[in-house]
C-alpha cells in the first residue's frame, strides 16, 4: 500500500507478469474474487475482461503499470475498503489512453459507495491522461470503490480491435478537515 492511500495496490504495480518480448496486454478475464485475482486488491467486476498493460509497451499514467478497460459498462473493477460512515474522503486517480490508437470522447465512471462520479477524456490516442478527484461521505464501515468505462471504443488503426480508457493511481484518502463550500 502507498503511504496514506487506504487501496490495496491502487498503482497497479502488483499482477499478473507481462513478458518484455512480447507487445501484447495481458487479458485479465471477468468475475475474479480478490483471493484469485492477478490484480491483488481488486476484483473483476464484469461479462467481459480487462487488459493489464505496462509502461514498456504502452502510454500508462504513473509508474510501470495500469488497466485499461475495454468492454464498455460490461468491463469494471472494484475494491473494498474499511471506511468510518460519516468520514469525508477523496477517491484521486488518472484516467487516459494508452498510445494505441485508442480516439475520440471517454468516459469513466467512478462510485464510491452511493456517489458517482463521470470523468470524461479526449483521447487523441497518442498517450495523455488527466487527474480526477471524487469526494464523498462514507455511509458504513466498509465502502466499494469501482471503476467502469460509459462506452465502447475501437482502435483507429483499422484493426477492430477494442480498446479504452486507462486508469492508474487511484488513491483513497481520509480527509482531516474539509473546507465547506
Amino acid at each position: 500500500m502507498n503511504a496514506g492511500n487506504m487501496l490495496k495496490n491502487g498503482n497497479f504495480e502488483e499482477g499478473a507478469y507481462i513478458s518484455p518480448n512480447t507487445n501484447w496486454c495481458i487479458l485479465i478475464p471477468p468475475n475474479i474474487k480478490d483471493d484469485h485475482c492477478p490484480l491483488p486488491g481488486w476484483i473483476i467486476e464484469s461479462l467481459k475482461a480487462i487488459k493489464y498493460v505496462d509502461s514498456d509497451h504502452f502510454t500508462v499514467p504513473e509508474g510501470k503499470r495500469a488497466v485499461e478497460l475495454v468492454a464498455g459498462r460490461e468491463s469494471a473493477i472494484a475494491q473494498q475498503v474499511i471506511t468510518k460512515a460519516g468520514k469525508i474522503y477523496d477517491l484521486i486517480f488518472s484516467v487516459g489512453d494508452a498510445n494505441n490508437s485508442c480516439e475520440g470522447s471517454m468516459l469513466v465512471e467512478a462510485f464510491a459507495g452511493k456517489v458517482a462520479l463521470q470523468v470524461t477524456y479526449m483521447s487523441k490516442g497518442k498517450g495523455g491522461f488527466r487527474r480526477a478527484k471524487l469526494r464523498f461521505t462514507a455511509m458504513s464501515r466498509c465502502t466499494r470503490v469501482r471503476f467502469l468505462s460509459s462506452y465502447y471504443h475501437m482502435k483507429s488503426d483499422n484493426s477492430g480491435s477494442l480498446c479504452g480508457p486507462v486508469i492508474d493511481d487511484v488513491r483513497l484518502v481520509s480527509v482531516r478537515n474539509p473546507r465547506i463550500p
